[in-house]
């Protein structure tokens, strides 16, 4: 065989060698290609929408944060210190105390009730001077609602129940709905606002949203993390008095929840109110085996014929008995009967009021509502 006719067998073998392969590798190679080109141009389009820098995912979803969020558990006993900036006096226009408070308060949370202790129950300035034996606690049961004062002799009951006076009218039911938003629910969130179970949820881009147990959509974004813990985040919620928060945390060691926060409010972009800031002392979360029909007077104050007088609220109305006697209408709902006669119990009542009723939430409604033009109600 010459060298041409050689070389002519050779390029025929070739060409049989390459016949096995499938006929339509050229669509398969083409389809790989565009699929490179499209993978190419997103992977480009990521890196110019964060300016150069491919965005990963900060927080995941084993995270401890993400956990609890999704699903807090019940609180068996939260001690913490709340720190906020108040102002009370006898109206919104005339503000006589200023005053960065630190109040260290006591909570537990759990199925069939609640209760709240104020360790610090007198602030300086807001308030006479409290006894040794002073206690502030407040607490729900399966049917009502109380609170016992022991330097004022004074408890108070409301009902849960509507067909037993239960009422959104009845002053402790109003103190309860403030105490939750602005102390209770901050420290058990971590900042954030009560949220239904399970509506936490982590979007692309570092974004979050959950549901607010009233309903409203809430809408955040992760803003830095470390080792998996979020140590600022900022958030948005629909029809809030606010347009937006952001809470910064600190972490004690290697734990795995922060144990401080920080929730700055914003309006207008212009930092709304004073900062509130939380640390929590010691926590103990689940169930208490011994507490069914949630938390009554009787577990907390041993003799209870120290308390003098006694409210009972239905339908909005107030009635207090003294000594045993015939419960009588109070006309004035927050206002110490008592002594009405002097004008400084009243200056005094009112600005415990606004420090029970936390100053931040009630100017949060004077300040939002002037400043937008809504007319109040009165």
């Amino acid at each position: 065989m010459n060298s041409k006719e050689e070389s002519k067998s050779q390029n025929q073998r070739c060409s049989n060698r390459y016949s096995v392969l499938p006929r339509n590798l050229g669509k398969e190679f083409i389809s790989i290609a565009l699929i490179f080109i499209i993978a190419l141009e997103t992977h480009s389009l990521c890196i110019a929408a964060t300016g150069g820098q491919i965005q990963r995912q900060l927080l995941e979803t084993n995270s401890a944060f993400y956990v609890y969020m999704n699903n807090p558990p019940w609180i068996k006993r939260l001690q913490f210190v709340q720190s906020s900036y108040a102002e009370g006096g006898p109206t919104p226009g005339d503000i006589r105390i200023r005053s960065f408070l630190n109040l260290t308060n006591v909570v537990s949370v759990q199925p069939s009730g609640m209760f709240f202790e104020q360790l610090t129950p007198n602030p300086v300035g807001f308030s006479p001077p409290a006894s040794p034996d002073q206690r502030i606690v407040e607490g729900t049961s399966k049917s009502q609602i109380w609170q016992a004062n022991v330097d004022s002799e004074v408890i108070h009951y409301s009902s849960l129940l509507p067909e037993l006076g239960g009422s959104a009218e009845n002053r402790l039911q109003m103190v309860l709905d403030i105490r939750f938003s602005s102390s209770v629910d901050p420290v058990r969130y971590f900042g954030l606002p009560s949220l239904q179970s399970n509506s936490f949820q982590l979007g692309g881009s570092n974004t979050f949203e959950a549901i607010t147990t009233i309903g409203a959509r809430l809408t955040g974004e992760i803003v830095s993390v470390s080792h998996n813990r979020p140590t600022e985040i900022a958030y948005r919620i629909t029809d809030a008095p606010y347009d937006s928060a952001s809470v910064s945390y600190k972490y004690a060691g290697s734990n795995e929840l922060p144990n401080y926060f920080e929730r700055r409010l914003f309006l207008d972009d212009q930092q709304y109110l004073r900062p509130l800031t939380n640390w929590i002392e010691e926590v103990e979360y689940g169930v208490v085996a011994d507490i069914s029909r949630g938390y009554e007077p009787e577990m907390f104050f041993a003799d209870m014929s120290i308390f003098k007088r006694t409210i009972i609220e239905t339908n909005g109305q107030r009635y207090v008995t003294m000594d045993g006697g015939e419960p009588k209408l109070i006309d004035e709902r927050f206002v110490n009967q008592s002594d009405s006669e002097s004008t400084r119990p009243r200056f005094i009542s009112i600005v415990i009021l606004f420090l029970i009723l936390n100053a931040a939430a009630i100017w949060i409604y004077f300040a939002v509502f002037k400043r937008r033009g809504i007319a109040q109600k009165t």
